[in-house]
């Protein structure tokens, strides 16, 4: 998250920042819980803006990024967004109108519907906006419904400091991953700490916001479609495979930190990935969130944040880092999902990132359970202290298919297992297909080191 001093905006008027990213995903490669099935009815959907409301045409959305401009022209000062504005500002009249007029059944007043955060798109799942204070939760309001009318400049109902400034902007990026036409760079404006009102930048036109919203609940439409009558643990895992298998893992590239870089342009960092699989899961009723912190494994990396997900199962929370997964970083690149932190709890993701204070100040919830992690489950899971070879074997007696394609996620509780599997694995595979008497096979290992864990490929 960048923020803007007045000096650096007159002195570089089109810096632009990223929020996340995160390096460090290691690749290599070498010789029953009942569940009930998806209710679609537990998150209702109820845009701000339905998509009549919005200035568009059918262009598709720009690849090149939206330069910053003088305020004078930037977005909310063309014919289209002006027409927008107009619009806004009918509302707004109407409003003060309204208030004005004697009222003969309430002695309620009138609330300004700039800060009024119950019709804010999704917000009964916004579990950090929820967690606000009430004047807070008014200045996000703000922030909001700012950011959907294109304004460049947030004028706040009332000072706030600065650091408080600060955290609703993390919110209103990382838990209104719907704002997909929103940069993460924003330029505080205020004196002595106090912050009055905060310009803000876009990385798409009203009419590209539109273009791209229909594309995004497109592709809403078709999962919701195809995860019909899965349990939510199924869902889940439809939702990872789906966005693994077609994200290439990008930090530069446009919209890299949004749903529409992750879903429609397949390109994007954690950021976006982690805002796609929470927009994923909660339209298919399932409660998550996104949460940011520092890793523990590229201290080199240019980005000094990483982003990921918590996801509710039953009564347990568990933690889902799907970029730290062994993404492609090319397009023609073969990967395979590693599962490493499937749903995962704070013992496992506490080893390799430290949580962003903003979130855990709010409360990010206890993640204990291992019940529905991906390892755990599937008796994937080789415990510290085990026997390496025996174990092993174990896991190949259960999943190895002869004469057919197999891919086999193994994770350690032992980062020094996990080092010792790398170097003899190979003789001990040769071991057991001789001891069965098996055909010889292909086999190669991906691994992940910063989650523990190898995918034995083999094929006939």
């Amino acid at each position: 998250m960048k923020k803007h001093s007045l000096l650096f905006w007159t002195v570089l008027l089109t810096a632009a920042v990223f929020l996340c990213g995160c390096g460090g995903n290691s690749t290599g490669s070498g010789s029953g819980t009942s569940e009930a099935s998806l209710d679609y009815t537990f998150f209702p959907s109820s845009p701000v803006f339905p998509a009549a409301s919005l200035p568009g045409d059918t262009s598709e959305v720009s690849s090149e990024p939206t330069e910053s401009r003088p305020e004078e022209s930037l977005p909310h000062s063309s014919p289209e967004e002006s027409s927008q504005a107009s619009q806004v500002s009918q509302v707004s009249q109407a409003s003060e109108a309204s208030a004005e007029a004697p009222k003969e059944s309430s002695s309620e007043p009138s609330r300004d519907p700039m800060t009024d955060p119950s019709d804010i798109e999704f917000m009964d799942r916004k579990h950090f906006v929820l967690g606000l204070p009430e004047k807070e939760l008014q200045a996000f309001a703000v922030l909001y419904h700012s950011a959907l009318q294109f304004r460049t400049e947030a004028v706040l109902p009332e000072p706030i400091p600065e650091n408080v400034a600060d955290r609703l902007m993390w919110f209103l990026n990382y838990d209104c991953p719907e704002l997909i036409h929103l940069k993460g760079d924003y330029q505080p404006l205020g004196s002595d700490g106090m912050i009055s009102s905060i310009r803000l930048y876009y990385h798409m036109t009203p009419s590209e916001f539109r273009h791209a919203r229909q594309k995004i609940d497109s592709y809403m439409q078709q999962l919701k479609q195809d995860a019909r009558g899965m349990t939510p643990y199924e869902a889940e895992k439809l939702v990872f495979d789906r966005i693994f298998n077609t994200v290439t893992f990008d930090d530069y590239a446009d919209h890299a930190g949004s749903v529409y870089g992750a879903l429609i342009t397949h390109h994007a960092r954690c950021e976006g990935i982690s805002k796609a699989f929470m927009w994923c899961l909660n339209e298919l009723g399932i409660e998550c969130m996104t949460i940011a912190g520092t890793p523990l494994w590229d201290t080199s990396s240019a980005f000094f944040s990483h982003s990921w997900n918590v996801v509710r199962l039953g009564d347990n929370y568990y933690h889902v880092d799907l970029a730290a997964d062994n993404l492609r970083t090319n397009d023609g690149e073969t990967v395979l999902p590693l599962y490493g932190f499937f749903n995962a709890d704070d013992a496992l993701i506490l080893r390799t990132r430290t949580i962003n204070p903003i979130f855990s100040d709010i409360g990010v919830p206890e993640c204990h359970s291992t019940d529905m992690n991906y390892h755990v489950r599937n008796e994937l899971l080789i415990e510290s202290g085990a026997d390496l070879k025996v174990r092993f074997c174990q896991i190949l007696d259960r999943n190895f298919a002869v004469g057919e394609i197999n891919h086999i996620s193994i994770r350690f509780d032992s980062h020094d297992d996990y080092l010792a599997f790398l170097d003899d694995w190979s003789d001990w595979f040769i071991d057991y297909q001789e001891r069965n008497a098996y055909p010889r096979c292909s086999d190669i290992i991906f691994f992940n080191d910063v989650a523990d864990t190898v995918v034995l490929s083999t094929h006939p």
